[in-house]
């Protein structure tokens, strides 16, 4: 659905988990000098392989778990903060060229497009605006999976996945157990917006016209506060 990030160096504490993993996989048919050889002669390959696993990941809005996983979503956040950043009209462009992308393939059903990435991004980009009226630095993830990004100090520390999940860095886990009420405070936001409005997104202009009567509705809410 979109173009790819840049793709970040793995940390080196990544690789070796990986490969000792790759190696139990194997079982004991390879004596170990030879794996060892191979992965001495394949190091960077390898390396890079994996840290275009992790890129890949952030690109389908994967839930991050390990460091390594946190820091392969900044290429990502970097060019989405951007996207982010246009106005309603050419932001909506961008998502109806994705969408129409996704008809044309045909890998999907139309309400499935519709519902689980283009209303997710609509309403995870709603959600996003009511958290920085709280404070936090959210970036709106216009992935195959819509998520939202949370970041402190230039770096990723939160991911709210399109199912839900909040997942949290972890060196921040128990350091930033505000941002769970606050996420929650976002998500009820943007559902009590939804009672009000009368919309359907069942075809890709009725998603427009939903697209722009959330964020409208979203911003007047925040400025009423």
């Amino acid at each position: 659905m979109v173009e790819a990030a840049t793709t970040p160096r793995p940390g080196i504490e990544l690789t070796p988990r990986v490969l000792r993993r790759w190696r139990e996989g194997l079982g004991g048919g390879h004596p170990r000098a030879v794996l060892d050889a191979f992965v001495r002669r394949h190091q960077a390959t390898l390396e890079d392989m994996v840290a275009r696993e992790l890129v890949r990941r952030a690109e389908v809005g994967r839930k991050p778990t390990g460091a390594h996983a946190f820091a392969a979503y900044m290429g990502v956040v970097l060019r989405e903060r951007g996207v982010d950043a246009l106005d309603d009209h050419e932001l909506i462009e961008r998502l109806s060229a994705l969408v129409q992308a996704d008809f044309a393939k045909g890998l999907y059903t139309e309400i499935s497009v519709l519902s689980n990435f283009g209303r997710e991004y609509v309403l995870t980009r709603a959600e996003a605006m009511f958290l920085r009226h709280r404070g936090w630095d959210p970036v709106p993830l216009l992935v195959d999976s819509p998520a939202l990004a949370i970041i402190v100090g230039g770096n990723v520390i939160a991911v709210r996945t399109s199912m839900g999940h909040l997942a949290i860095h972890p060196e921040r886990r128990g350091t930033i157990n505000h941002l769970y009420a606050d996420v929650r405070r976002a998500e009820d936001a943007v559902e009590n917006l939804l009672d009000g409005i009368v919309l359907d997104y069942n075809t890709k202009e009725r998603l427009i016209r939903f697209a722009y009567a959330i964020w409208d509705a979203t911003r007047s809410k925040i400025a009423a506060r």
